[in-house]
């Protein structure tokens, strides 16, 4: 063992051994690539929260209330938006009657993505400012008050549908 300590030092006098120096070198070199690596994995997965949309304004809430009154006044569009309130209804198993919801199916992840093609279909049929308002108030936080008016407006086009038996 002796002999090989000799041996190791024999080239280069006391100094640390060129092995010893070359695996701490290779080490530092990988625990800085693993470093890099480590923050570019960190900082590409914060990257769509930092590029989230902008915060609902109240020009967006107005907006939004302006395409829900403007629907109002098209009673084909309103039948349409009135059945897929329907659609969305029955797809939710709600009992109307009790206001309880139903017992829990399991759900299927193709009938879910059938029924939301149909959903997007139908919103798109309603028009592209409409289509931005029901969105609006898809996005909109739970309790919000910038997002009262926009609640309001929904609420009574759904009284509506409600009162024509649709």
């Amino acid at each position: 063992m002796r002999r090989l300590q000799l041996l190791d030092y024999a080239s280069v006098g006391r100094r640390a051994c060129p092995r010893r120096a070359l695996a701490k070198y290779l080490s530092l070199c990988l625990a800085v690539v693993f470093g890099v690596c480590a923050v570019a994995q960190v900082s590409s997965a914060q990257s769509p929260k930092q590029e989230a949309e902008e915060p609902l304004t109240a020009e967006d809430i107005a907006e939004s209330v302006k395409a829900v009154n403007a629907l109002k006044q098209d009673k084909a569009k309103v039948k349409v938006y009135c059945s897929l309130v329907d659609m969305l209804d029955g797809a939710e198993g709600d009992d109307n009657a009790t206001g309880k919801a139903a017992a829990k199916k399991p759900v299927d992840p193709k009938a879910e993505e059938a029924l939301d093609a149909k959903v997007e279909k139908i919103i798109g049929s309603l028009g592209e400012d409409f289509s931005d308002a029901y969105y609006t108030m898809a996005d909109l936080p739970e309790n919000s008050p910038i997002g009262k008016p926009l609640i309001a407006a929904f609420e009574e086009l759904d009284k509506y549908c409600d009162s024509q038996g649709q």
